[in-house]
């Protein structure tokens, strides 16, 4: 990702204090993901968390088996053989890779984990997007389809699970707010369409 400044040498600590608090309760005050999301990151920064995101090490995952798919990734990116692509992913696709999944790697780091997991899914998505939209007649449809419900069976399905708080009228309204942002975001919006016609 883009690079972020995270050398405050020079920085009265008095006055780091003082934003991080700020920043905070403007965190929890925020209406909107947008608003949260934009105090997240500065606190991220201020804290200095973008040097543990910007190191691929960990205990908590196998950084090293993620590295290497990464590199195996792109070169399947820029070399575009979508049978290759195809071929790679079937024999080798699961759904918590080196335990990336690991729930420890999510709470640190406010706005995502390690940048080296973070480009993990993006890549696998753009592989995914290659087999859809690729103009290549060798491959018809049933083929490309059959190799989706495999790669599901492999990845598995996600849901999100808003529990406990029956009766408690605080609870239900934070998981309305959580439903509302979800509802507001374009990707949301486009997997409820997509779901209607199937």
């Amino acid at each position: 990702g883009r690079y972020v400044s995270t050398d405050f040498s020079d920085v009265d600590v008095s006055l780091l204090k003082s934003e991080v608090a700020s920043l905070k309760a403007d965190l929890a005050r925020a209406k909107t993901y947008d608003e949260w999301f934009n105090c997240a990151r500065k606190l991220d920064v201020i804290e200095g968390f973008y040097a543990w995101r910007n190191d691929p090490q960990s205990k908590f995952y196998d950084f090293e088996l993620v590295q290497g798919r990464l590199a195996e990734m792109r070169k399947l990116d820029a070399d575009e053989d979508i049978s290759t692509i195809i071929h790679w992913m079937q024999s080798g696709l699961m759904r918590n890779l080196g335990n990336m999944n690991d729930s420890r790697l999510y709470t640190r780091f406010r706005t995502g984990t390690k940048a080296a997991i973070q480009e993990h899914q993006r890549l696998l998505a753009g592989l995914f997007q290659r087999v859809c939209y690729a103009e290549d007649p060798s491959i018809s449809l049933d083929a490309r389809l059959s190799f989706f419900l495999e790669c599901r069976h492999a990845l598995g399905k996600t849901a999100l699970l808003l529990s406990g708080g029956m009766n408690n009228g605080v609870a239900h309204a934070h998981h309305l707010g959580v439903v509302r942002a979800l509802l507001r975001t374009v990707w949301m919006r486009a997997r409820m369409h997509t779901n209607k016609h199937t």
